[in-house]
Protein backbone atom coordinates (compact mmCIF):
# COMPACT_ATOMS: atom_id res chain seq x y z
CA UNK A 1 0.00 0.00 0.00
CA UNK A 2 1.10 3.54 -0.69
CA UNK A 3 -0.06 6.45 1.46
CA UNK A 4 -3.72 5.89 2.22
CA UNK A 5 -4.27 3.38 -0.58
CA UNK A 6 -2.63 0.79 -2.82
CA UNK A 7 0.68 1.47 -4.53
CA UNK A 8 2.00 0.81 -8.03
CA UNK A 9 5.37 2.52 -7.65
CA UNK A 10 8.63 0.61 -8.20
CA UNK A 11 11.82 1.43 -6.31
CA UNK A 12 15.48 0.37 -6.49
CA UNK A 13 17.96 0.42 -3.60
CA UNK A 14 21.71 0.74 -4.16
CA UNK A 15 23.51 -1.00 -1.25
CA UNK A 16 26.83 0.65 -2.12
CA UNK A 17 25.49 4.21 -2.20
CA UNK A 18 22.84 3.35 0.41
CA UNK A 19 20.28 5.30 -1.59
CA UNK A 20 16.78 4.68 -2.94
CA UNK A 21 15.71 5.58 -6.51
CA UNK A 22 12.10 5.87 -7.66
CA UNK A 23 12.17 3.90 -10.94
CA UNK A 24 8.64 3.57 -12.27
CA UNK A 25 4.97 4.04 -11.51
CA UNK A 26 2.82 6.85 -10.15
CA UNK A 27 3.36 8.53 -6.80
CA UNK A 28 -0.38 8.65 -6.16
CA UNK A 29 -2.11 5.53 -4.79
CA UNK A 30 -4.86 3.39 -6.33
CA UNK A 31 -3.60 3.51 -9.91
CA UNK A 32 -5.96 1.54 -12.19
CA UNK A 33 -3.25 0.37 -14.60
CA UNK A 34 -2.43 0.61 -18.28
CA UNK A 35 -2.24 -2.83 -19.88
CA UNK A 36 -1.35 -1.92 -23.45
CA UNK A 37 -1.11 -4.82 -25.92
CA UNK A 38 -0.38 -8.24 -24.46
CA UNK A 39 3.20 -9.29 -25.17
CA UNK A 40 4.26 -5.83 -26.40
CA UNK A 41 6.65 -3.75 -24.29
CA UNK A 42 5.73 -0.08 -23.97
CA UNK A 43 7.01 2.72 -21.69
CA UNK A 44 3.39 3.58 -20.87
CA UNK A 45 2.48 0.09 -19.68
CA UNK A 46 1.86 -0.19 -15.95
CA UNK A 47 0.22 -2.85 -13.73
CA UNK A 48 -2.68 -1.72 -11.54
CA UNK A 49 -1.90 -0.98 -7.91
CA UNK A 50 -2.05 -4.05 -5.70
CA UNK A 51 -0.79 -5.72 -2.54
CA UNK A 52 -1.42 -8.60 -0.11
CA UNK A 53 0.96 -11.20 -1.38
CA UNK A 54 1.18 -10.76 -5.14
CA UNK A 55 3.59 -13.37 -6.52
CA UNK A 56 7.00 -12.05 -7.55
CA UNK A 57 10.10 -13.56 -9.14
CA UNK A 58 13.50 -12.58 -10.51
CA UNK A 59 14.35 -14.67 -13.56
CA UNK A 60 17.81 -15.90 -14.54
CA UNK A 61 18.39 -12.85 -16.78
CA UNK A 62 17.58 -10.39 -13.99
CA UNK A 63 14.09 -9.38 -15.12
CA UNK A 64 11.30 -8.99 -12.56
CA UNK A 65 7.92 -10.74 -12.74
CA UNK A 66 4.58 -9.99 -11.04
CA UNK A 67 1.42 -12.08 -10.84
CA UNK A 68 -1.95 -11.62 -9.14
CA UNK A 69 -2.50 -9.97 -5.77
CA UNK A 70 -5.35 -7.86 -4.47
CA UNK A 71 -6.55 -4.27 -4.31
CA UNK A 72 -9.56 -2.62 -2.72
CA UNK A 73 -12.07 -0.77 -4.89
CA UNK A 74 -15.37 -0.72 -2.98
CA UNK A 75 -14.48 -4.32 -2.12
CA UNK A 76 -11.42 -6.56 -2.40
CA UNK A 77 -10.62 -7.61 -5.98
CA UNK A 78 -8.23 -10.38 -7.01
CA UNK A 79 -5.99 -10.20 -10.10
CA UNK A 80 -4.73 -12.99 -12.39
CA UNK A 81 -2.48 -10.98 -14.73
CA UNK A 82 1.22 -11.76 -15.29
CA UNK A 83 3.71 -8.94 -15.91
CA UNK A 84 7.42 -8.69 -16.75
CA UNK A 85 9.62 -5.71 -15.89
CA UNK A 86 12.75 -5.44 -18.05
CA UNK A 87 15.47 -4.04 -15.79
CA UNK A 88 17.55 -2.89 -18.78
CA UNK A 89 14.80 -0.83 -20.47
CA UNK A 90 12.80 -0.17 -17.28
CA UNK A 91 9.54 -0.99 -19.06
CA UNK A 92 6.62 -3.23 -18.12
CA UNK A 93 5.00 -5.80 -20.45
CA UNK A 94 1.66 -7.50 -19.85
CA UNK A 95 2.59 -11.10 -20.69
CA UNK A 96 -0.24 -13.44 -19.70
CA UNK A 97 -3.58 -13.60 -17.94
CA UNK A 98 -6.64 -11.44 -18.21
CA UNK A 99 -7.55 -7.90 -17.24
CA UNK A 100 -10.69 -9.30 -15.65
CA UNK A 101 -10.69 -9.82 -11.89
CA UNK A 102 -12.05 -12.78 -9.91
CA UNK A 103 -10.80 -15.33 -12.46
CA UNK A 104 -11.31 -18.94 -11.32
CA UNK A 105 -8.41 -21.37 -11.86
CA UNK A 106 -8.33 -23.49 -15.02
CA UNK A 107 -6.19 -26.49 -14.13
CA UNK A 108 -6.28 -28.47 -17.36
CA UNK A 109 -4.43 -31.80 -17.30
CA UNK A 110 -1.80 -32.25 -14.60
CA UNK A 111 1.71 -32.10 -16.04
CA UNK A 112 0.56 -30.92 -19.49
CA UNK A 113 1.22 -27.29 -20.57
CA UNK A 114 -1.82 -25.57 -22.05
CA UNK A 115 -2.33 -22.02 -23.28
CA UNK A 116 -5.70 -21.90 -21.50
CA UNK A 117 -4.40 -23.15 -18.12
CA UNK A 118 -4.10 -20.55 -15.36
CA UNK A 119 -3.81 -20.47 -11.56
CA UNK A 120 -6.55 -17.84 -11.68
CA UNK A 121 -6.93 -14.82 -9.45
CA UNK A 122 -4.92 -15.26 -6.25
CA UNK A 123 -3.39 -13.45 -3.31
CA UNK A 124 -0.99 -14.31 -0.48
CA UNK A 125 0.93 -16.66 -2.82
CA UNK A 126 4.37 -15.52 -1.76
CA UNK A 127 5.52 -19.16 -2.06
CA UNK A 128 7.42 -18.74 -5.34
CA UNK A 129 10.64 -20.02 -6.91
CA UNK A 130 12.72 -19.59 -10.10
CA UNK A 131 14.39 -22.80 -11.28
CA UNK A 132 17.65 -23.27 -13.20
CA UNK A 133 15.79 -23.53 -16.52
CA UNK A 134 14.25 -20.08 -15.98
CA UNK A 135 10.78 -21.40 -15.17
CA UNK A 136 8.63 -19.64 -12.56
CA UNK A 137 6.89 -21.69 -9.85
CA UNK A 138 4.18 -20.93 -7.32
CA UNK A 139 2.36 -22.89 -4.62
CA UNK A 140 -1.07 -22.46 -3.02
CA UNK A 141 -2.28 -19.13 -1.71
CA UNK A 142 -5.76 -17.67 -1.54
CA UNK A 143 -7.57 -18.52 -4.76
CA UNK A 144 -10.95 -17.32 -6.01
CA UNK A 145 -13.42 -20.04 -6.91
CA UNK A 146 -16.96 -19.16 -5.80
CA UNK A 147 -15.36 -17.23 -2.94
CA UNK A 148 -11.93 -17.10 -1.30
CA UNK A 149 -10.42 -20.57 -0.78
CA UNK A 150 -7.02 -21.91 0.30
CA UNK A 151 -5.12 -23.91 -2.33
CA UNK A 152 -2.28 -26.45 -2.29
CA UNK A 153 -1.66 -26.82 -6.03
CA UNK A 154 1.80 -26.37 -7.53
CA UNK A 155 2.20 -24.46 -10.80
CA UNK A 156 5.03 -23.89 -13.28
CA UNK A 157 5.16 -21.05 -15.80
CA UNK A 158 7.44 -21.49 -18.83
CA UNK A 159 8.83 -18.12 -19.90
CA UNK A 160 9.96 -19.64 -23.22
CA UNK A 161 6.51 -21.07 -24.08
CA UNK A 162 4.35 -18.48 -22.26
CA UNK A 163 2.24 -21.26 -20.74
CA UNK A 164 1.21 -22.38 -17.26
CA UNK A 165 1.30 -26.05 -16.21
CA UNK A 166 -0.51 -27.53 -13.21
CA UNK A 167 2.27 -29.76 -11.84
CA UNK A 168 1.14 -31.19 -8.51
CA UNK A 169 -1.46 -31.07 -5.77
CA UNK A 170 -5.26 -31.25 -5.90
CA UNK A 171 -7.48 -28.97 -7.96
CA UNK A 172 -9.76 -28.78 -4.92
CA UNK A 173 -9.17 -26.65 -1.82
CA UNK A 174 -8.54 -26.82 1.94
CA UNK A 175 -6.52 -30.03 1.51
CA UNK A 176 -5.07 -31.47 4.77
CA UNK A 177 -2.11 -32.80 2.77
CA UNK A 178 -0.45 -36.20 2.87
CA UNK A 179 2.77 -36.22 4.88
CA UNK A 180 3.95 -39.78 4.39
CA UNK A 181 7.15 -40.78 6.21
CA UNK A 182 9.46 -37.99 7.29
CA UNK A 183 12.51 -37.80 5.05
CA UNK A 184 11.13 -40.30 2.50
CA UNK A 185 10.22 -39.03 -0.97
CA UNK A 186 6.91 -40.34 -2.32
CA UNK A 187 4.77 -39.29 -5.33
CA UNK A 188 1.72 -39.34 -3.03
CA UNK A 189 3.17 -36.83 -0.55
CA UNK A 190 1.58 -33.38 -0.62
CA UNK A 191 1.82 -30.34 1.67
CA UNK A 192 -1.45 -29.14 3.13
CA UNK A 193 -3.21 -26.07 1.76
CA UNK A 194 -1.72 -22.81 3.01
CA UNK A 195 -0.93 -19.22 2.21
CA UNK A 196 1.88 -16.75 3.01
CA UNK A 197 4.45 -19.56 3.32
CA UNK A 198 8.25 -19.22 3.15
CA UNK A 199 10.39 -20.63 0.30
CA UNK A 200 13.97 -21.24 -0.82
CA UNK A 201 15.88 -22.86 -3.69
CA UNK A 202 18.92 -24.89 -2.60
CA UNK A 203 22.24 -25.45 -4.40
CA UNK A 204 20.89 -28.63 -6.05
CA UNK A 205 17.95 -26.76 -7.56
CA UNK A 206 15.37 -28.31 -5.23
CA UNK A 207 12.47 -26.17 -4.00
CA UNK A 208 11.76 -25.78 -0.27
CA UNK A 209 8.57 -24.74 1.54
CA UNK A 210 8.08 -23.81 5.21
CA UNK A 211 5.09 -22.87 7.36
CA UNK A 212 2.34 -20.50 6.33
CA UNK A 213 -1.27 -20.15 7.39
CA UNK A 214 -3.42 -23.25 7.05
CA UNK A 215 -6.88 -21.62 7.01
CA UNK A 216 -8.38 -18.14 7.27
CA UNK A 217 -8.30 -18.47 11.06
CA UNK A 218 -5.75 -16.02 12.49
CA UNK A 219 -4.18 -18.72 14.68
CA UNK A 220 -3.91 -21.71 12.31
CA UNK A 221 -0.22 -21.46 11.42
CA UNK A 222 2.26 -24.19 10.46
CA UNK A 223 5.98 -24.91 10.91
CA UNK A 224 6.49 -27.99 8.73
CA UNK A 225 9.33 -28.06 6.20
CA UNK A 226 9.04 -29.62 2.73
CA UNK A 227 11.35 -30.29 -0.23
CA UNK A 228 10.13 -30.57 -3.83
CA UNK A 229 12.42 -32.30 -6.32
CA UNK A 230 11.73 -31.07 -9.85
CA UNK A 231 13.34 -34.08 -11.55
CA UNK A 232 10.96 -36.55 -9.85
CA UNK A 233 7.96 -34.24 -9.42
CA UNK A 234 7.68 -35.40 -5.80
CA UNK A 235 7.44 -33.80 -2.35
CA UNK A 236 9.26 -34.92 0.81
CA UNK A 237 8.24 -33.93 4.33
CA UNK A 238 11.63 -33.08 5.86
CA UNK A 239 11.17 -31.48 9.26
CA UNK A 240 8.68 -30.05 11.74
CA UNK A 241 5.41 -31.54 13.03
CA UNK A 242 2.94 -33.05 10.51
CA UNK A 243 0.14 -30.53 10.16
CA UNK A 244 0.16 -29.34 13.77
CA UNK A 245 -1.33 -25.86 14.10
CA UNK A 246 0.19 -23.18 16.34
CA UNK A 247 3.17 -25.34 17.31
CA UNK A 248 5.66 -23.55 19.58
CA UNK A 249 8.71 -25.15 18.00
CA UNK A 250 11.85 -25.86 20.01
CA UNK A 251 15.30 -24.33 20.28
CA UNK A 252 18.53 -24.92 22.13
CA UNK A 253 21.44 -22.61 22.74
CA UNK A 254 22.34 -19.98 20.19
CA UNK A 255 23.72 -21.61 16.99
CA UNK A 256 23.16 -25.13 18.36
CA UNK A 257 21.80 -27.54 15.72
CA UNK A 258 19.57 -30.51 16.52
CA UNK A 259 17.05 -32.70 14.71
CA UNK A 260 14.47 -31.80 17.38
CA UNK A 261 14.77 -28.03 16.93
CA UNK A 262 12.49 -25.99 14.69
CA UNK A 263 11.11 -22.44 14.51
CA UNK A 264 7.67 -21.79 15.93
CA UNK A 265 4.73 -21.84 13.51
CA UNK A 266 4.43 -18.62 11.52
CA UNK A 267 3.23 -16.95 8.34
CA UNK A 268 4.23 -13.83 6.37
CA UNK A 269 7.86 -14.71 7.04
CA UNK A 270 8.93 -12.91 3.88
CA UNK A 271 12.59 -12.25 4.76
CA UNK A 272 14.30 -15.48 3.72
CA UNK A 273 17.43 -16.34 1.79
CA UNK A 274 19.88 -19.06 0.78
CA UNK A 275 23.43 -18.17 1.81
CA UNK A 276 26.56 -18.78 -0.24
CA UNK A 277 27.16 -22.05 1.64
CA UNK A 278 23.72 -23.42 0.69
CA UNK A 279 22.05 -22.95 4.09
CA UNK A 280 18.44 -21.77 4.29
CA UNK A 281 17.68 -18.78 6.52
CA UNK A 282 14.56 -17.00 7.76
CA UNK A 283 13.82 -13.93 9.84
CA UNK A 284 10.70 -12.93 11.75
CA UNK A 285 7.11 -13.33 10.62
CA UNK A 286 3.99 -13.63 12.72
CA UNK A 287 3.13 -16.50 15.02
CA UNK A 288 0.21 -17.50 17.21
CA UNK A 289 1.99 -20.26 19.06
CA UNK A 290 3.77 -18.40 21.85
CA UNK A 291 1.03 -16.06 23.03
CA UNK A 292 -1.96 -14.95 20.98
CA UNK A 293 -1.46 -11.38 22.22
CA UNK A 294 2.29 -11.42 21.47
CA UNK A 295 3.06 -12.56 17.99
CA UNK A 296 5.48 -10.41 15.94
CA UNK A 297 8.88 -12.11 15.70
CA UNK A 298 12.45 -10.94 15.08
CA UNK A 299 14.26 -14.25 15.49
CA UNK A 300 16.78 -15.59 12.95
CA UNK A 301 16.95 -19.29 12.06
CA UNK A 302 19.31 -21.31 9.85
CA UNK A 303 18.50 -24.69 8.31
CA UNK A 304 21.39 -26.96 7.27
CA UNK A 305 20.24 -28.90 4.20
CA UNK A 306 22.95 -31.53 4.63
CA UNK A 307 22.13 -32.43 8.24
CA UNK A 308 18.37 -31.64 8.22
CA UNK A 309 18.77 -29.52 11.36
CA UNK A 310 17.57 -26.09 12.48
CA UNK A 311 19.48 -23.70 14.73
CA UNK A 312 18.41 -20.36 16.16
CA UNK A 313 21.06 -17.81 15.24
CA UNK A 314 19.73 -14.88 17.26
CA UNK A 315 18.30 -13.05 18.99
CA UNK A 316 16.68 -15.18 21.69
CA UNK A 317 13.98 -12.61 22.33
CA UNK A 318 10.26 -12.98 23.01
CA UNK A 319 7.56 -12.16 20.47
CA UNK A 320 6.69 -8.48 20.00
CA UNK A 321 10.32 -7.50 20.55
CA UNK A 322 11.16 -3.82 20.78
CA UNK A 323 13.87 -2.70 18.38
CA UNK A 324 17.24 -1.45 19.57
CA UNK A 325 18.24 1.00 16.84
CA UNK A 326 21.68 2.06 17.98
CA UNK A 327 23.39 4.71 15.84
CA UNK A 328 22.23 4.99 12.23
CA UNK A 329 24.72 3.45 9.82
CA UNK A 330 26.94 2.02 12.58
CA UNK A 331 26.99 -1.79 13.01
CA UNK A 332 26.52 -3.11 16.53
CA UNK A 333 25.95 -6.73 17.60
CA UNK A 334 23.26 -5.53 20.00
CA UNK A 335 21.16 -3.68 17.39
CA UNK A 336 17.78 -5.32 16.79
CA UNK A 337 14.88 -4.62 14.37
CA UNK A 338 11.34 -4.63 15.66
CA UNK A 339 9.41 -7.87 15.38
CA UNK A 340 7.61 -7.74 12.03
CA UNK A 341 5.79 -9.61 9.29
CA UNK A 342 5.47 -9.04 5.56
CA UNK A 343 8.69 -7.09 5.20
CA UNK A 344 11.11 -7.34 2.30
CA UNK A 345 14.39 -9.21 2.60
CA UNK A 346 17.33 -9.38 0.18
CA UNK A 347 20.56 -11.35 0.43
CA UNK A 348 23.82 -9.87 -0.89
CA UNK A 349 26.33 -12.72 -1.33
CA UNK A 350 29.25 -10.36 -2.04
CA UNK A 351 29.20 -9.21 1.58
CA UNK A 352 27.27 -12.15 3.09
CA UNK A 353 24.70 -9.69 4.40
CA UNK A 354 20.91 -9.42 4.51
CA UNK A 355 18.79 -6.28 4.02
CA UNK A 356 15.38 -5.90 5.69
CA UNK A 357 12.85 -3.25 4.70
CA UNK A 358 9.41 -2.21 5.92
CA UNK A 359 6.66 -4.60 6.92
CA UNK A 360 3.96 -4.60 9.56
CA UNK A 361 5.83 -4.00 12.80
CA UNK A 362 4.85 -4.28 16.43
CA UNK A 363 3.94 -1.07 18.27
CA UNK A 364 4.29 -1.31 22.07
CA UNK A 365 1.94 1.63 22.56
CA UNK A 366 -0.82 -0.16 20.60
CA UNK A 367 0.00 -3.88 20.71
CA UNK A 368 -3.14 -4.88 18.80
CA UNK A 369 -2.50 -2.41 15.98
CA UNK A 370 0.80 -2.90 14.10
CA UNK A 371 2.13 -0.13 11.88
CA UNK A 372 3.59 -0.10 8.38
CA UNK A 373 7.17 1.15 8.66
CA UNK A 374 9.83 2.16 6.12
CA UNK A 375 12.97 1.25 8.05
CA UNK A 376 15.94 -0.30 6.24
CA UNK A 377 18.28 -2.62 8.15
CA UNK A 378 21.47 -4.37 7.12
CA UNK A 379 22.68 -7.46 8.96
CA UNK A 380 26.13 -8.97 8.55
CA UNK A 381 25.84 -12.74 8.98
CA UNK A 382 28.08 -14.14 11.70
CA UNK A 383 29.69 -17.32 10.42
CA UNK A 384 31.56 -17.92 13.69
CA UNK A 385 28.50 -17.44 15.91
CA UNK A 386 30.25 -15.13 18.36
CA UNK A 387 27.91 -14.52 21.30
CA UNK A 388 28.05 -10.93 22.49
CA UNK A 389 26.94 -9.93 26.01
CA UNK A 390 24.00 -7.81 24.87
CA UNK A 391 21.89 -6.47 27.75
CA UNK A 392 18.59 -7.33 26.10
CA UNK A 393 17.88 -10.57 27.94
CA UNK A 394 14.80 -10.19 30.12
CA UNK A 395 14.85 -11.58 33.62
CA UNK A 396 11.37 -11.54 35.01
CA UNK A 397 10.43 -7.96 34.13
CA UNK A 398 6.93 -7.43 35.48
CA UNK A 399 4.57 -4.56 36.06
CA UNK A 400 2.30 -3.62 38.92
CA UNK A 401 0.10 -0.59 39.50
CA UNK A 402 -0.44 0.74 42.98
CA UNK A 403 -1.56 3.95 44.65
CA UNK A 404 0.98 6.64 45.27
CA UNK A 405 -1.05 8.81 47.64
CA UNK A 406 -4.65 9.40 48.55
CA UNK A 407 -6.79 11.77 50.56
CA UNK A 408 -10.52 12.10 51.09
CA UNK A 409 -11.17 9.09 48.93
CA UNK A 410 -9.63 10.66 45.84
CA UNK A 411 -7.03 9.08 43.57
CA UNK A 412 -4.02 11.40 43.45
CA UNK A 413 -1.78 9.26 41.28
CA UNK A 414 -0.40 5.81 40.62
CA UNK A 415 2.97 4.32 41.36
CA UNK A 416 4.37 2.04 38.64
CA UNK A 417 6.35 -0.79 40.19
CA UNK A 418 8.62 -3.05 38.14
CA UNK A 419 10.67 -6.08 39.07
CA UNK A 420 13.42 -7.95 37.30
CA UNK A 421 16.97 -7.31 36.22
CA UNK A 422 19.00 -6.82 33.06
CA UNK A 423 16.74 -4.38 31.29
CA UNK A 424 17.32 -0.84 30.09
CA UNK A 425 15.41 2.29 31.12
CA UNK A 426 11.84 1.84 30.01
CA UNK A 427 9.05 3.92 28.55
CA UNK A 428 5.33 3.45 28.70
CA UNK A 429 2.00 3.96 27.00
CA UNK A 430 -1.27 4.47 28.87
CA UNK A 431 -4.42 3.80 26.85
CA UNK A 432 -2.37 4.17 23.66
CA UNK A 433 -0.77 7.49 24.63
CA UNK A 434 2.88 7.94 25.53
CA UNK A 435 3.54 8.46 29.24
CA UNK A 436 6.13 11.14 29.90
CA UNK A 437 6.76 10.23 33.53
CA UNK A 438 6.39 6.48 33.75
CA UNK A 439 7.08 6.30 37.48
CA UNK A 440 4.15 8.52 38.44
CA UNK A 441 0.97 8.80 36.40
CA UNK A 442 -1.41 11.70 36.69
CA UNK A 443 -4.82 11.38 38.30
CA UNK A 444 -7.00 8.93 36.42
CA UNK A 445 -10.74 8.88 36.05
CA UNK A 446 -12.76 5.83 37.15
CA UNK A 447 -12.87 2.98 34.65
CA UNK A 448 -10.56 0.53 32.92
CA UNK A 449 -7.05 1.56 31.85
CA UNK A 450 -4.37 -0.28 29.87
CA UNK A 451 -0.68 0.32 30.60
CA UNK A 452 2.28 -1.01 28.57
CA UNK A 453 5.95 -0.68 29.52
CA UNK A 454 8.83 -1.61 27.23
CA UNK A 455 12.55 -1.10 27.11
CA UNK A 456 14.96 -0.98 24.20
CA UNK A 457 15.81 -4.67 24.48
CA UNK A 458 12.36 -6.28 24.16
CA UNK A 459 11.62 -6.53 27.87
CA UNK A 460 8.00 -5.55 28.25
CA UNK A 461 4.86 -6.13 30.24
CA UNK A 462 1.32 -4.81 30.30
CA UNK A 463 -1.57 -4.63 32.69
CA UNK A 464 -5.24 -3.73 32.56
CA UNK A 465 -6.43 -2.17 35.80
CA UNK A 466 -9.65 -0.65 37.06
CA UNK A 467 -10.12 2.60 38.93
CA UNK A 468 -13.25 2.18 41.05
CA UNK A 469 -15.68 4.73 42.42
CA UNK A 470 -13.93 5.05 45.81
CA UNK A 471 -15.47 2.11 47.64
CA UNK A 472 -16.61 -0.45 45.11
CA UNK A 473 -15.62 -1.90 41.79
CA UNK A 474 -15.44 -5.01 39.64
CA UNK A 475 -12.94 -6.85 37.50
CA UNK A 476 -13.27 -10.02 35.45
CA UNK A 477 -15.59 -12.46 37.24
CA UNK A 478 -15.70 -10.74 40.63
CA UNK A 479 -17.11 -7.60 42.27
CA UNK A 480 -16.21 -6.07 45.60
CA UNK A 481 -17.56 -3.36 47.89
CA UNK A 482 -17.08 -2.29 51.49
CA UNK A 483 -19.59 -3.04 54.22
CA UNK A 484 -18.31 -1.41 57.40
CA UNK A 485 -15.19 -3.26 58.53
CA UNK A 486 -15.86 -6.05 56.06
CA UNK A 487 -15.75 -6.61 52.33
CA UNK A 488 -18.54 -8.23 50.33
CA UNK A 489 -17.13 -10.08 47.33
CA UNK A 490 -19.32 -11.64 44.65
CA UNK A 491 -17.54 -14.27 42.51
CA UNK A 492 -18.98 -15.81 39.34
CA UNK A 493 -17.81 -18.61 37.00
CA UNK A 494 -14.76 -19.83 38.95
CA UNK A 495 -13.13 -19.37 42.39
CA UNK A 496 -10.41 -16.77 42.92
CA UNK A 497 -7.48 -16.14 45.24
CA UNK A 498 -8.07 -12.53 46.31
CA UNK A 499 -5.12 -10.38 47.35
CA UNK A 500 -4.96 -6.78 48.60
CA UNK A 501 -1.98 -4.40 48.62
CA UNK A 502 -1.59 -1.13 50.50
CA UNK A 503 -0.15 2.10 49.09
CA UNK A 504 3.39 0.86 49.73
CA UNK A 505 2.83 -2.34 47.80
CA UNK A 506 2.66 -4.57 50.89
CA UNK A 507 0.43 -7.65 50.80
CA UNK A 508 -2.25 -7.15 53.46
CA UNK A 509 -4.85 -9.72 52.43
CA UNK A 510 -4.57 -13.13 50.76
CA UNK A 511 -7.70 -15.31 50.81
CA UNK A 512 -9.34 -18.02 48.69
CA UNK A 513 -12.94 -17.25 47.72
CA UNK A 514 -15.40 -19.75 46.19
CA UNK A 515 -18.08 -18.95 43.65
CA UNK A 516 -20.88 -16.94 45.25
CA UNK A 517 -21.02 -14.14 47.82
CA UNK A 518 -18.42 -14.03 50.58
CA UNK A 519 -18.09 -11.78 53.60
CA UNK A 520 -14.40 -11.02 54.13
CA UNK A 521 -13.37 -9.57 57.47
CA UNK A 522 -10.90 -6.72 57.06
CA UNK A 523 -10.47 -5.11 60.50
CA UNK A 524 -6.76 -4.52 59.92
CA UNK A 525 -7.20 -2.33 56.85
CA UNK A 526 -6.72 1.28 57.88
CA UNK A 527 -8.28 4.17 56.04
CA UNK A 528 -6.71 4.62 52.62
CA UNK A 529 -6.54 3.24 49.10
CA UNK A 530 -5.92 -0.44 48.43
CA UNK A 531 -5.45 -2.43 45.25
CA UNK A 532 -7.39 -5.71 45.04
CA UNK A 533 -6.61 -8.32 42.43
CA UNK A 534 -7.22 -11.99 41.76
CA UNK A 535 -4.09 -14.13 41.37
CA UNK A 536 -3.49 -15.02 37.72
CA UNK A 537 -5.79 -12.29 36.39
CA UNK A 538 -4.66 -9.01 34.85
CA UNK A 539 -7.52 -6.84 36.07
CA UNK A 540 -7.27 -4.99 39.37
CA UNK A 541 -9.64 -2.84 41.47
CA UNK A 542 -8.60 0.11 43.61
CA UNK A 543 -10.84 0.97 46.56
CA UNK A 544 -10.77 3.70 49.16
CA UNK A 545 -11.37 2.04 52.53
CA UNK A 546 -13.09 4.34 55.00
Amino acid sequence: MNGSGWGADLWRYDPVLEQWAWVKGPAAPNFTGNYGVQGVEDPNNMPPARGFGAATWTDTTGNLWLFGGTAYIDDYIYYSDLWRFDTSTENWTWINGTQQVEQAPIHGTQGVPDISSTPGSRAEMIATWTDRDNNLWLFGGQAIDSGAVIASDLWRYSIADNMWTWMKGPSTYWSPGSYGVQGVEDPLNEPSARWAATTWTDESGDLWLFGGRRTNNWYDNLNDLWRYRISTNSWTWMNGPPGTLSDTGAMGNLCEEDLLYSPSSRFECTAHWTDRDGNLWLWGGRTSALDQSKSYLNDIWKYDVGTNTWAIMGPEQPADAIGNFGQKGVPDPCNRPYGAMGNMGWYRPETNSIYLFGGYQFRPELPSSPALRSLMWRMELDTNCIQYPCPYVCDGLSLDVETQSASNGQNNGLAILTTGAGYAPYSGWLNGQSVVDIDTLAQLSPGYHHLVISDAFACSDSITFYIGSVNEGGAGNWHIHQQGASLLVDVTNSPIQLQAFDALGRLVLDQFLPVGSSQVAAPGLAQGIYVFRAVGQDDAVKLFME
